[in-house]
């Protein structure tokens, strides 16, 4: 009795076991009969489009530096932060005078040394310019008085023309006078440059031969001078020898006067001592930005390390290397879209800065260099970050659009599958633009059109600005309806308008096999009309709650379907179009696909 009961336990387990293997296998026919009939479905949109090429290159600013401390010691002073401007020699930072290097300390000293010796070679220099123009104004002086002592004893004129010439010598002499002045207030200023004092040193000479001339011009035509006359003659003769004497003896006290390798020489011990001094300081090599600061105050550093990083950004730019084959393409101006790797989800703007027009030869490939200029750059953007840039060679505005896969080619023709309500027709289509993911469309169909596709390109979404669909979600793009499975969560409809309608599905939503209704257990704020399914492939009465596949993705249709070994089921609904209509607004088909089922 025990056996036979053992082996009905036995043959009712195998039976079991054989409707479970039948179950899963009709399953898994159904599930494949499904995944076969799935068709993937665009709505044709008007939007912007442009055929570009791509290059990547990398981020160059206008100048770059890193500055590095030249000696060891602990900073003192840090006078920048990150982002300061800063211009060429301004001190930047400073090491503290006790910590540095004895010879570091000694060039302090060696600087100012220096400095003190150039100061008095100059000047130096400035007083034996001022002894040699004394000198030799006085010469010409005294060499002038002379003659017109001479000039007493020749009287060649009436009295008129004595006064007349006599009238002309005190005018000269007020001339003198004025420019005289004008000199004495420069030639001992060390704070004028030798060019303007070598401009008032010729007016002055000008108008004293002015002078001379004139006052030898009235003596001439005096005639015979008086005793008067004459001694005054004699004295100014005497006045003027002195004077001379007095400028040659100066004068002679500079003739050894340095050289002008002096001064170079001078120049360079202090340029020297300079450089020597400045180890203890970081300095701007270049007008710039800080973009980079390791410096802290206390630290110690040794010669070597980074104090700044400084960047020059007022171009910031991408170079390209363009073959010859795509070079006739572009024109300074031209429209560049730029992305880098470090800044993802931002796309900045860019134009063609410059074209070589000389080519480099490599490998057999001739290439121009092509310089992208960021138009708008900001502080995200690091030199040498990879950037792709996009240069475009042609772009269109409100066009209709389409995958670039939905169109296909026969005997020269291009072609599309578009949904009617007899089912599926071929359309003959032009085209216009084509990127890479979508093409426009200039006759054959319109927007709102639906049409075929082998697979949909994420990345098509993100190039028209909208959603893309997710896995147990339907996302629609402006102006369709956007539809969402998971239980209680919100879906937003929005319509040509850009009104948003706000709808909520439940967790137990009935979908039917007619083809007509698919009537949630749960709406509210849809405007007057109904939601209907075009094509649904799933069984009739079936419930649509969230639950995990084998592959433990949430997917609808899985929330009570456990299964006897504890794992969830591996059916999964298939593509839904749906078509969302009212009275004020009509919405166009979609469709959203869940992962083939898995073992």
């Amino acid at each position: 009795m025990t056996h036979k009961k053992q082996n009905r336990k036995i043959l009712s387990i195998l039976l079991f076991m054989m409707i479970i293997s039948g179950c899963t296998l009709l399953s898994k026919l159904q599930a494949s009969k499904n995944e076969e009939t799935q068709e993937l479905t665009f709505t044709a949109v008007t939007g912007k489009i442009d055929r570009s090429i791509d290059f990547i290159g990398n981020v160059e600013f206008n100048q770059s530096a890193k500055l590095v401390w030249k000696t060891d010691g602990v900073i003192g002073k840090v006078l920048v932060k990150l982002g300061d401007s800063v211009k060429k020699g301004d001190v930047l930072a400073e090491l503290e005078t006790d910590s540095m290097k004895s010879a570091v300390i000694l060039a302090e000293k060696t600087l100012i040394d220096a400095q003190e010796a150039l100061s008095d070679v100059i000047e130096t220099k400035t007083s034996k310019m001022n002894a040699y123009s004394t000198l030799t104004v006085n010469e010409i002086s005294l060499k002038s008085t002379k003659q017109a002592q001479e000039a007493l004893y020749y009287p060649r004129a009436d009295q008129l023309t004595i006064e007349m010439a006599y009238d002309a010598y005190m005018l000269a002499v007020e001339n003198f006078n004025y420019a005289k002045a004008d000199y004495d207030s420069v030639k001992n200023s060390k704070g004028w440059e030798d060019q303007a004092r070598q401009t008032y040193y010729e007016s002055y000479l000008s108008t004293y031969n002015a002078m001379i001339e004139a006052y030898e011009n009235w003596v001439w035509t005096k005639g015979q001078p008086t005793d008067t006359e004459l001694a005054v003659a004699q004295g100014a003769v005497a006045v003027a020898q002195q004077a001379y004497d007095e400028a040659l003896k100066e004068y002679q006290t500079y003739e050894s006067m340095p050289r002008q390798k002096d001064i170079q020489e001078a120049e360079i011990n202090v340029t020297n001592a300079e450089n020597v001094y400045n180890k203890r300081n970081i300095i701007a090599s270049f007008d710039g930005t800080v973009t980079s600061s390791q410096a802290e105050v206390g630290h110690y550093v040794e010669a070597g390390t980074v104090a700044f990083g400084i960047d020059d950004m007022t171009s910031i730019f991408i170079p390209l290397q363009i073959s010859e084959i795509d070079i006739h393409k572009l024109f300074v101006g031209q429209k560049v879209n730029i992305s880098l790797d470090a800044v993802p989800d931002k796309t900045y703007s860019g134009i063609i800065g410059k074209i070589s027009d000389l080519g480099e030869e490599s490998d057999s490939i001739v290439t121009f260099e092509t310089l992208v200029e960021i138009t708008d750059p900001d502080a995200n953007i690091k030199a040498g970050m990879t950037a792709e840039t996009e240069i475009i060679l042609e772009e269109k505005e409100n066009v209709v659009l389409i995958p670039t896969n939905a169109v296909s080619q026969k005997d020269g023709k291009s072609y599309v599958t578009v949904s009617s309500e007899n089912g599926w027709n071929s359309v003959e289509v032009s085209t216009g633009i084509r990127s890479n993911l979508l093409i426009e469309i200039t006759s054959g169909i319109s927007e709102g059109d639906v049409v075929k596709v082998p697979s949909i390109d994420s990345r098509i979404y993100t190039e028209l600005g909208i959603q893309p669909a997710v896995a147990g979600q339907f996302q629609g793009m402006p102006g369709s309806a956007s539809f969402n499975p998971v239980g209680g969560e919100q879906t937003q409809i929005i319509g040509d308008d850009d009104q948003s309608v706000a709808g909520k599905v439940s967790a137990d939503t009935n979908v039917s096999m007619d083809g007509k209704n698919l009537q949630p257990g749960n709406q509210t704020g849809i405007p007057s009309g109904q939601v209907t399914d075009r094509q649904f492939g799933g069984l009739e009465g079936t419930k649509m709650p969230m639950g995990p596949n084998s592959n433990g993705v949430m997917a609808p249709g899985q929330g009570n379907r456990p299964s006897a070994d504890g794992f969830p089921p591996s059916e999964m609904l298939p593509t839904m179009n749906l078509t969302v209509s009212s009275a004020d607004q009509k919405f166009v088909e979609e469709s959203v696909s869940t992962p083939a089922p898995t073992d």
